[in-house]
């Protein structure tokens, strides 16, 4: 007798070893895709359960996890996230042995349309099992990107530790991508090494790190974000800004971001190096005609620098002796003359070496 089939008067039968069922045939298995692919998610929910009555075996309850997981997404597409999250933890409970397959393909799914509230409202729970905690986890890693949604959710306690990270997390962000950051706010005590906002910290360090022209510590900042959380899509946009061009194509989202932060650099340049070539030959005419594409290139692509580079330039006319309403007028306006100015100002007039500018200086 063969191990793979009874032979009797009849014709043989397959059966699946594992439980001892009829194994379900090609065509029974066929019509259950075609429902799925023509959209008919209620039709191969209903023929899969006909099919794994009959049969009981791994694969047809492998067919009928296949077709709920199906149900599932057509309720999230229809905005139902109450509904299949219900359903998604009844197929859990049923059928233990593909939790960790319906864990890692569904929740993230789910996730993309449940609202914050519903997604981590289960946390509140001290019982929950580590796999719907970890489920959870990870689609907060995969998903969330509003750091002040989560720190302002309500549907855990205010000292939760989710809500405590979000919000150091928050802070940290803001002000790395303000200006310089006291290396105690990069510190970020908050965030675990194992919390699933862990690539949100990895982020802000490389960020910080970029601004103040650290390449090494921000690409080792960006190596240790997780591929598969949601910071990670600022990880090319980021290594292009570092590199100057970008090692595959960027998104067009990505692309926006690397021109919004570091515009057209080379245009800047450019105009920049006019101008101290004007200054360099000493004439005015020609500095007053460079200065003009200068503060406009800058307007365009580096607007924050806009007002130390006409502070700049203002110093620098002044000690070439250009009429200050000239020089008003190339910059489109004023400079603002606060203590940074007057500063410069000074240590300007002082390099001169001329003893009356130097008084100048002292009087400033």
């Amino acid at each position: 007798m063969s191990k793979r089939h009874f032979h009797s008067a009849g014709p043989s039968v397959n059966v699946d070893r594992r439980t001892n069922g009829p194994a379900i045939s090609a065509a029974a298995e066929a019509s259950v895709r075609q429902f799925i692919a023509s959209g008919d998610d209620k039709a191969a929910l209903e023929r899969t359960k006909e099919i794994h009555k009959a049969s009981g075996t791994t694969a047809s309850e492998a067919l009928l996890v296949d077709a709920n997981a199906e149900r599932i997404r057509s309720l999230v597409r229809r905005n139902l996230t109450l509904e299949a999250q219900s359903l998604l933890d009844l197929v859990r409970q049923r059928y233990p042995s593909a939790r960790m397959r319906l864990d890692a393909s569904m929740t993230r799914h789910v996730a993309r349309r449940a609202s914050l509230d519903e997604l981590v409202r289960p946390l509140n729970d001290p019982a929950l099992d580590a796999a719907p905690r970890a489920a959870i986890e990870r689609a907060l890693q995969q998903e969330v990107c509003d750091l002040a949604a989560l720190a302002g959710c309500e549907a855990l306690p205010v000292d939760h530790p989710l809500r405590q990270a979000a919000s150091a997390l928050e802070r940290a962000f803001v002000a790395a991508t303000s200006g310089p950051i006291a290396e105690d706010t990069l510190a970020l005590p908050e965030v675990s090494r194992r919390s699933p906002l862990a690539p949100w910290k990895m982020l802000v360090r490389a960020i910080a790190s970029f601004y103040v022209g650290d390449e090494e510590s921000c690409d080792r900042h960006l190596g240790a974000i997780s591929p598969e959380s949601a910071p990670a899509r600022l990880v090319p946009a980021i290594q292009a800004m570092l590199r100057g061009e970008a090692a595959a194509p960027l998104t067009p989202a990505a692309a926006a971001l690397k021109m919004r932060v570091t515009g057209n650099s080379t245009a800047l340049r450019s105009a920049l190096e006019a101008l101290d070539q004007a200054f360099a030959l000493g004439s005015k005419g020609r500095i007053l005609k460079a200065i003009r594409p200068a503060v406009q290139a800058c307007r365009q692509n580096s607007p924050s620098q806009l007002e130390s580079l006409r502070q700049l330039i203002s110093v620098r006319c002044a000690v070439a002796d250009l009429e200050p309403a000239g020089v008003t007028a190339a910059m489109g306006g004023p400079s603002r003359h606060d203590a940074a100015f007057l500063q410069l100002l000074a240590r300007g007039m002082e390099e001169t070496r001329d003893p009356e500018k130097i008084v100048g200086a002292c009087r400033t």
